[in-house]
Protein backbone atom coordinates (compact mmCIF):
# COMPACT_ATOMS: atom_id res chain seq x y z
CA UNK A 1 0.00 0.00 0.00
CA UNK A 2 1.23 3.37 -0.90
CA UNK A 3 2.38 5.71 2.16
CA UNK A 4 0.39 8.69 0.13
CA UNK A 5 -3.50 8.82 1.33
CA UNK A 6 -5.52 10.45 -1.60
CA UNK A 7 -9.19 11.56 -1.35
CA UNK A 8 -11.74 9.76 -3.34
CA UNK A 9 -14.64 12.38 -3.32
CA UNK A 10 -14.76 13.25 -7.20
CA UNK A 11 -12.88 16.75 -8.35
CA UNK A 12 -10.94 17.12 -4.76
CA UNK A 13 -7.80 15.89 -5.08
CA UNK A 14 -6.49 16.28 -2.20
CA UNK A 15 -3.28 13.77 -0.75
CA UNK A 16 -1.81 13.21 2.31
CA UNK A 17 1.96 14.32 1.02
CA UNK A 18 0.76 17.74 -0.34
CA UNK A 19 -1.39 18.53 2.96
CA UNK A 20 0.11 17.28 6.20
CA UNK A 21 -2.37 19.20 7.78
CA UNK A 22 -5.02 17.93 6.65
CA UNK A 23 -7.18 15.00 7.87
CA UNK A 24 -7.75 12.13 6.04
CA UNK A 25 -10.68 9.41 6.93
CA UNK A 26 -11.03 5.98 6.49
CA UNK A 27 -14.53 4.19 5.74
CA UNK A 28 -16.64 2.93 8.77
CA UNK A 29 -16.65 -0.96 9.22
CA UNK A 30 -20.18 -0.36 10.04
CA UNK A 31 -22.02 -1.73 6.39
CA UNK A 32 -24.92 0.90 7.42
CA UNK A 33 -23.12 3.84 7.48
CA UNK A 34 -20.36 2.25 4.76
CA UNK A 35 -23.43 2.58 2.32
CA UNK A 36 -24.55 6.08 3.43
CA UNK A 37 -20.85 7.61 2.84
CA UNK A 38 -21.32 5.67 -0.95
CA UNK A 39 -24.69 7.16 -1.64
CA UNK A 40 -23.44 11.29 -0.13
CA UNK A 41 -19.93 10.10 -2.62
CA UNK A 42 -22.54 9.09 -5.67
CA UNK A 43 -19.85 5.68 -5.35
CA UNK A 44 -21.43 2.58 -6.50
CA UNK A 45 -19.33 0.35 -6.18
CA UNK A 46 -15.50 0.47 -3.92
CA UNK A 47 -12.77 -0.61 -6.40
CA UNK A 48 -9.64 0.00 -3.93
CA UNK A 49 -9.85 -1.42 -0.49
CA UNK A 50 -8.06 1.61 1.33
CA UNK A 51 -10.18 4.22 0.24
CA UNK A 52 -9.63 7.54 2.08
CA UNK A 53 -12.07 10.94 2.47
CA UNK A 54 -10.24 14.26 3.63
CA UNK A 55 -11.28 16.28 6.24
CA UNK A 56 -13.13 19.39 4.47
CA UNK A 57 -15.80 16.39 3.73
CA UNK A 58 -17.18 16.79 7.04
CA UNK A 59 -18.87 19.84 9.11
CA UNK A 60 -17.09 20.90 11.98
CA UNK A 61 -19.56 19.43 14.73
CA UNK A 62 -18.95 15.93 13.02
CA UNK A 63 -15.18 16.14 14.00
CA UNK A 64 -13.62 15.24 16.86
CA UNK A 65 -9.65 16.33 17.88
CA UNK A 66 -8.53 12.71 16.15
CA UNK A 67 -11.39 11.02 14.97
CA UNK A 68 -14.38 11.55 13.24
CA UNK A 69 -17.88 11.56 15.55
CA UNK A 70 -20.88 8.69 15.77
CA UNK A 71 -22.68 8.14 12.82
CA UNK A 72 -20.65 11.43 10.91
CA UNK A 73 -21.46 11.24 7.27
CA UNK A 74 -19.63 13.08 4.34
CA UNK A 75 -22.12 15.97 3.57
CA UNK A 76 -19.58 19.18 2.14
CA UNK A 77 -17.84 19.79 -1.47
CA UNK A 78 -18.99 16.73 -2.65
CA UNK A 79 -18.35 17.48 -6.48
CA UNK A 80 -22.45 18.18 -7.46
CA UNK A 81 -25.14 20.09 -6.80
CA UNK A 82 -28.44 19.57 -4.78
CA UNK A 83 -28.98 17.82 -1.80
CA UNK A 84 -27.40 15.11 -0.34
CA UNK A 85 -29.19 11.84 0.54
CA UNK A 86 -27.76 11.74 3.97
CA UNK A 87 -27.38 14.12 6.61
CA UNK A 88 -25.60 14.43 9.85
CA UNK A 89 -27.37 13.75 12.44
CA UNK A 90 -25.75 14.36 15.79
CA UNK A 91 -25.85 10.94 18.08
CA UNK A 92 -27.78 12.14 21.26
CA UNK A 93 -26.43 10.76 24.69
CA UNK A 94 -29.15 10.58 27.50
CA UNK A 95 -27.83 12.57 30.35
CA UNK A 96 -27.47 10.43 33.58
CA UNK A 97 -30.34 11.72 36.32
CA UNK A 98 -29.55 11.23 39.53
CA UNK A 99 -32.16 8.71 41.27
CA UNK A 100 -32.82 10.65 44.24
CA UNK A 101 -36.28 12.87 44.35
CA UNK A 102 -34.55 15.36 46.75
CA UNK A 103 -31.50 16.12 44.85
CA UNK A 104 -31.03 19.51 43.58
CA UNK A 105 -28.95 18.35 40.59
CA UNK A 106 -31.07 16.42 39.16
CA UNK A 107 -29.28 16.17 35.68
CA UNK A 108 -25.58 15.93 36.22
CA UNK A 109 -22.75 17.90 34.33
CA UNK A 110 -19.21 17.18 33.31
CA UNK A 111 -17.80 18.29 36.76
CA UNK A 112 -20.06 15.93 39.36
CA UNK A 113 -19.83 12.26 38.58
CA UNK A 114 -22.61 9.61 38.63
CA UNK A 115 -22.08 6.17 39.76
CA UNK A 116 -24.35 3.37 39.00
CA UNK A 117 -26.02 0.83 41.98
CA UNK A 118 -24.03 -2.16 42.92
CA UNK A 119 -24.90 -5.55 41.17
CA UNK A 120 -26.17 -7.10 44.54
CA UNK A 121 -29.57 -7.47 45.04
CA UNK A 122 -29.13 -7.20 48.63
CA UNK A 123 -26.99 -3.81 48.36
CA UNK A 124 -29.29 -2.56 45.65
CA UNK A 125 -32.08 -2.86 47.94
CA UNK A 126 -29.71 -1.32 50.93
CA UNK A 127 -29.47 1.61 48.94
CA UNK A 128 -32.37 2.07 47.26
CA UNK A 129 -34.02 2.21 50.99
CA UNK A 130 -31.58 4.81 52.16
CA UNK A 131 -32.72 7.26 49.14
CA UNK A 132 -36.12 6.65 49.46
CA UNK A 133 -36.87 4.92 46.60
CA UNK A 134 -40.50 3.20 45.72
CA UNK A 135 -40.21 -0.89 45.41
CA UNK A 136 -40.20 -3.14 43.33
CA UNK A 137 -37.47 -0.89 41.70
CA UNK A 138 -37.45 -0.38 37.71
CA UNK A 139 -34.98 -2.47 35.65
CA UNK A 140 -33.10 0.66 34.28
CA UNK A 141 -30.24 1.41 35.45
CA UNK A 142 -30.08 3.20 38.40
CA UNK A 143 -27.51 6.72 39.12
CA UNK A 144 -26.37 8.37 42.00
CA UNK A 145 -24.18 11.32 42.07
CA UNK A 146 -21.06 11.81 44.14
CA UNK A 147 -23.10 14.49 46.58
CA UNK A 148 -24.52 11.56 48.58
CA UNK A 149 -21.35 10.25 49.13
CA UNK A 150 -18.75 11.35 51.30
CA UNK A 151 -16.00 13.98 50.61
CA UNK A 152 -13.21 11.45 50.83
CA UNK A 153 -15.00 9.51 47.27
CA UNK A 154 -15.56 12.57 45.79
CA UNK A 155 -14.39 12.66 41.61
CA UNK A 156 -13.67 9.02 41.93
CA UNK A 157 -14.19 6.72 38.93
CA UNK A 158 -14.86 4.03 40.74
CA UNK A 159 -16.57 3.61 44.42
CA UNK A 160 -15.11 1.09 46.74
CA UNK A 161 -17.14 -1.52 48.24
CA UNK A 162 -17.73 -0.07 51.49
CA UNK A 163 -18.88 3.19 49.93
CA UNK A 164 -22.82 3.63 50.95
CA UNK A 165 -25.10 6.64 50.27
CA UNK A 166 -25.39 8.99 53.78
CA UNK A 167 -26.30 12.43 52.61
CA UNK A 168 -28.92 14.98 51.11
CA UNK A 169 -31.36 11.98 51.19
CA UNK A 170 -34.48 13.71 52.16
CA UNK A 171 -34.86 16.62 52.13
CA UNK A 172 -32.04 19.67 51.16
CA UNK A 173 -34.10 22.89 52.08
CA UNK A 174 -32.23 25.14 53.91
CA UNK A 175 -29.04 23.46 53.05
CA UNK A 176 -26.34 26.28 52.16
CA UNK A 177 -22.86 25.72 50.86
CA UNK A 178 -23.09 22.52 50.33
CA UNK A 179 -22.82 20.89 53.52
CA UNK A 180 -22.92 17.69 54.84
CA UNK A 181 -25.77 16.39 56.68
CA UNK A 182 -26.08 13.16 58.50
CA UNK A 183 -29.48 10.83 57.69
CA UNK A 184 -30.83 9.32 60.89
CA UNK A 185 -29.68 5.72 62.01
CA UNK A 186 -26.10 6.46 59.77
CA UNK A 187 -22.42 7.19 61.31
CA UNK A 188 -19.50 8.53 59.60
CA UNK A 189 -16.51 9.18 60.42
CA UNK A 190 -17.02 12.82 60.18
CA UNK A 191 -19.16 12.35 63.54
CA UNK A 192 -16.98 10.40 65.65
CA UNK A 193 -14.11 12.80 65.66
CA UNK A 194 -15.60 16.41 67.25
CA UNK A 195 -13.44 19.55 65.88
CA UNK A 196 -12.95 22.47 68.09
CA UNK A 197 -11.47 25.37 65.60
CA UNK A 198 -10.33 28.62 67.29
CA UNK A 199 -8.11 31.65 66.41
CA UNK A 200 -5.97 33.89 68.10
CA UNK A 201 -3.93 36.93 67.23
CA UNK A 202 -0.21 36.42 67.51
CA UNK A 203 1.73 39.72 67.92
CA UNK A 204 5.37 39.93 66.46
CA UNK A 205 7.85 42.41 66.68
CA UNK A 206 8.89 42.67 62.82
CA UNK A 207 4.90 42.08 62.13
CA UNK A 208 2.05 42.95 64.00
CA UNK A 209 -0.61 41.70 61.38
CA UNK A 210 0.43 38.23 61.69
CA UNK A 211 -2.39 35.85 62.69
CA UNK A 212 -2.47 31.95 62.85
CA UNK A 213 -5.05 29.25 63.09
CA UNK A 214 -4.87 26.69 65.50
CA UNK A 215 -7.23 23.88 66.09
CA UNK A 216 -7.92 21.90 68.91
CA UNK A 217 -9.14 18.34 69.20
CA UNK A 218 -11.70 17.42 72.12
CA UNK A 219 -11.75 13.78 73.29
CA UNK A 220 -14.35 11.78 72.05
CA UNK A 221 -17.52 10.68 74.28
CA UNK A 222 -17.17 7.14 75.54
CA UNK A 223 -19.66 5.53 73.44
CA UNK A 224 -17.34 6.01 70.45
CA UNK A 225 -14.50 5.05 72.50
CA UNK A 226 -16.15 1.79 73.30
CA UNK A 227 -16.88 1.44 69.18
CA UNK A 228 -13.43 2.26 68.60
CA UNK A 229 -12.14 0.00 70.85
CA UNK A 230 -14.46 -3.00 70.05
CA UNK A 231 -13.36 -2.37 66.04
CA UNK A 232 -9.90 -2.93 66.68
CA UNK A 233 -10.69 -6.21 69.06
CA UNK A 234 -12.47 -7.33 66.09
CA UNK A 235 -9.85 -6.25 63.52
CA UNK A 236 -7.14 -8.65 66.15
CA UNK A 237 -9.22 -11.39 66.04
CA UNK A 238 -9.48 -11.41 62.48
CA UNK A 239 -5.74 -11.61 62.09
CA UNK A 240 -6.11 -14.46 64.42
CA UNK A 241 -8.73 -16.65 62.56
CA UNK A 242 -6.87 -16.04 59.15
CA UNK A 243 -3.33 -17.00 61.26
CA UNK A 244 -5.03 -20.24 62.63
CA UNK A 245 -6.48 -21.66 59.42
CA UNK A 246 -3.42 -21.70 58.06
CA UNK A 247 -1.32 -22.93 60.54
CA UNK A 248 -3.56 -24.08 63.56
CA UNK A 249 -2.96 -28.03 64.78
CA UNK A 250 -5.98 -29.93 65.80
CA UNK A 251 -5.14 -33.01 67.65
CA UNK A 252 -7.23 -36.16 67.40
CA UNK A 253 -8.38 -37.84 71.22
CA UNK A 254 -5.54 -40.18 70.30
CA UNK A 255 -2.46 -38.19 69.18
CA UNK A 256 0.39 -38.86 71.02
CA UNK A 257 2.49 -36.59 72.89
CA UNK A 258 5.72 -37.17 69.80
CA UNK A 259 2.82 -37.11 67.28
CA UNK A 260 1.67 -33.42 68.77
CA UNK A 261 5.39 -31.94 69.12
CA UNK A 262 6.32 -33.11 65.02
CA UNK A 263 3.56 -31.42 63.97
CA UNK A 264 4.30 -28.33 65.99
CA UNK A 265 7.91 -28.50 64.05
CA UNK A 266 6.67 -28.98 60.97
CA UNK A 267 4.20 -25.85 60.43
CA UNK A 268 5.69 -23.94 63.78
CA UNK A 269 8.00 -20.75 62.98
CA UNK A 270 12.15 -20.77 63.00
CA UNK A 271 14.02 -20.26 66.12
CA UNK A 272 17.33 -21.12 67.93
CA UNK A 273 15.84 -22.82 71.29
CA UNK A 274 14.17 -26.04 71.31
CA UNK A 275 12.85 -27.53 73.94
CA UNK A 276 13.74 -31.11 75.61
CA UNK A 277 10.88 -33.09 74.16
CA UNK A 278 11.80 -31.76 70.24
CA UNK A 279 15.80 -31.93 71.20
CA UNK A 280 14.70 -35.70 71.86
CA UNK A 281 12.24 -36.18 69.24
CA UNK A 282 14.80 -34.78 66.58
CA UNK A 283 17.60 -37.29 67.84
CA UNK A 284 15.29 -40.05 67.13
CA UNK A 285 15.09 -39.06 64.15
CA UNK A 286 18.60 -37.89 63.19
CA UNK A 287 19.76 -41.57 64.74
CA UNK A 288 17.29 -43.21 62.05
CA UNK A 289 18.13 -41.43 58.84
CA UNK A 290 21.16 -40.25 56.95
CA UNK A 291 22.55 -36.51 57.27
CA UNK A 292 20.65 -36.14 53.45
CA UNK A 293 17.75 -36.77 53.97
CA UNK A 294 17.40 -34.99 57.64
CA UNK A 295 18.92 -31.60 55.93
CA UNK A 296 16.38 -31.87 53.05
CA UNK A 297 13.54 -32.09 55.60
CA UNK A 298 15.17 -29.08 57.33
CA UNK A 299 16.25 -26.60 54.07
CA UNK A 300 13.43 -27.92 51.63
CA UNK A 301 10.71 -28.83 53.17
CA UNK A 302 11.06 -26.11 55.99
CA UNK A 303 10.71 -28.55 59.02
CA UNK A 304 11.69 -26.47 62.09
CA UNK A 305 14.76 -29.09 63.42
CA UNK A 306 17.89 -27.89 65.20
CA UNK A 307 21.06 -28.04 63.18
CA UNK A 308 22.22 -30.98 62.05
CA UNK A 309 26.16 -30.32 63.37
CA UNK A 310 23.60 -30.24 67.19
CA UNK A 311 22.42 -33.35 66.93
CA UNK A 312 24.54 -36.16 67.11
CA UNK A 313 23.66 -39.70 65.35
CA UNK A 314 23.29 -42.82 67.97
CA UNK A 315 25.19 -46.14 67.02
CA UNK A 316 23.17 -48.78 67.17
CA UNK A 317 25.48 -51.43 68.27
CA UNK A 318 25.58 -55.44 67.40
CA UNK A 319 23.83 -57.98 69.60
CA UNK A 320 27.33 -59.61 70.08
CA UNK A 321 29.23 -56.33 71.08
CA UNK A 322 26.03 -55.47 73.97
CA UNK A 323 27.22 -58.98 75.21
CA UNK A 324 30.92 -58.05 75.31
CA UNK A 325 30.46 -54.64 76.70
CA UNK A 326 27.83 -56.62 79.70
Amino acid sequence: MSKDRRCCVPKCGNTYLNNRDLKFYAFPPNPKLKLKWMENLKIKKMWNKYNYVCGIHFQDEAKCEMRLRKNAVPTLHLGYCGLVAHKYIRHYTVKRKCCVKSCKVQYTSKDLKTYSFPFSKNEKLAWARACNLPLPLPETDLYICERHFERKYASKKRLPIEAFPKFFLRDEDGDQNDGRRKIPGVETEEFLSVKLTHSRAIEDDSNNDISTEESEYLDPPPEVQQIQNLSAQIEGLKKRVIFLEKSGIYPQPRTSDECLTFAKMIVGSRKTEYTEKEKALAKKLRSNMFSNDYSFMKQGLGFRLPLLRAVKRKRNLPENDRNLIN
